[in-house]
């Protein structure tokens, strides 16, 4: 992580931002209403039943999570993570236009790795970044 990165994840930390691991089903949901009332959704937008689908997959074997990062008691992020062999994968997420300066989804994803560490993954990976060298990438 980047000095500026560890910087926020500090600065999330001091505003009092945490980040919650969801019930399934429940964090589903809000995450869905997140992901609809965003500035920023990631990896496209699919649709509740297509996520119904995709956790009734990968639930059975603990293969997936949802996590949230609130602050004053209000969600600004939700990421849903995909976990396999040793890589645990940022799959869909968003965040909220509001509260930004507290940084929340830095800490967001800081904890993320953290959590992947202690069950055994070695890399995080944030699945959509773009290649450097194509500016008109559908993800830049």
């Amino acid at each position: 992580m980047k000095p500026k990165g560890r910087y926020n994840v500090a600065v999330a930390r001091r505003h009092g931002v945490s980040v919650h691991r969801g019930l399934i089903r429940k964090a589903l949901r809000i995450s869905m209403h997140l992901r609809r009332n965003r500035r920023t959704a990631r990896n496209g937008s699919q649709t509740f039943r297509y996520f119904q689908q995709l956790l009734s997959l990968a639930r059975p074997s603990r293969h997936v999570s949802i996590f949230f990062a609130e602050y004053q008691s209000i969600r600004l992020a939700t990421a849903l993570v995909i976990y396999f062999g040793p890589r645990a994968t940022y799959f869909f997420g968003g965040s909220r236009d509001i509260h930004r300066h507290v940084m929340a989804p830095y800490l967001l994803h800081f904890e993320i790795m953290r959590k992947a560490k202690s069950l055994g993954h070695s890399c995080y990976d944030l699945w959509g970044i773009a290649p450097a060298n194509d500016p008109e990438h559908s993800l830049e």
